[in-house]
């Protein structure tokens, strides 16, 4: 089960570019279930999620638990995606100062 994680900091009033762009499994290599996992720095933040055309959660709020994600505490939502699918994950700030955002994603082949 390959998992892909990191953190990323948002910008005030940004948007985060994809956190899955250039990661090895950001191209699914076979069909898969693919779960998301994250948490925020502070009170503020949204996630979109999803994988090609199929987005599962839209400008969604996220926790402020200041933490890398544990599992299964800090599901966000899962889904079936076909093989060769491009994964999506970003975040937006609302607030006016900056904020960090910790993920993952494992995927189920």
């Amino acid at each position: 089960m390959p998992v892909m994680e990191g953190s990323t900091s948002v910008a005030a009033n940004a948007l985060s570019a994809n956190v899955l762009a250039g990661e090895v499994h950001q191209i699914l290599q076979a069909n898969a279930q693919v779960s998301f996992y994250a948490t925020g720095s502070a009170a503020g933040l949204r996630y979109s999620a999803g994988g090609g055309g199929d987005i599962i959660a839209d400008d969604a709020v996220l926790n402020a638990n200041n933490r890398q994600p544990v599992e299964p505490d800090d599901f966000l939502v899962d889904d079936q995606f076909s093989q060769a699918t491009p994964m999506t994950l970003r975040f937006r700030n609302t607030t006016a100062g900056a904020l960090t955002a910790a993920w993952r994603v494992r995927v189920r082949f």
